[in-house]
């Protein structure tokens, strides 16, 4: 589970960092292409926390109609 959080958290920013790279050597194919895998990924990753959230949200809902 830390392996998947690490991962969830550090691979946005090494594209991001690869971003700022292809900016800056002014080389087009890595900026966009760096650009295209960092907003996907970052949609995927908040669809998922916000999937997640509420899941959670539901089930404690039902767990507490039954007290």
């Amino acid at each position: 589970m830390e392996l998947i959080s690490t991962l969830l958290i550090c691979l946005p920013l090494v594209f991001l960092v690869t971003l700022f790279i292809g900016i800056v050597k002014k080389n087009k194919r890595l900026w966009i292409t760096s650009l295209i895998f960092f907003v996907v990924i970052t949609l995927a990753e908040c669809t998922l926390f916000i999937a997640n959230h509420k899941s959670n949200s539901t089930m404690i809902q039902t767990t507490r109609s039954f007290d």
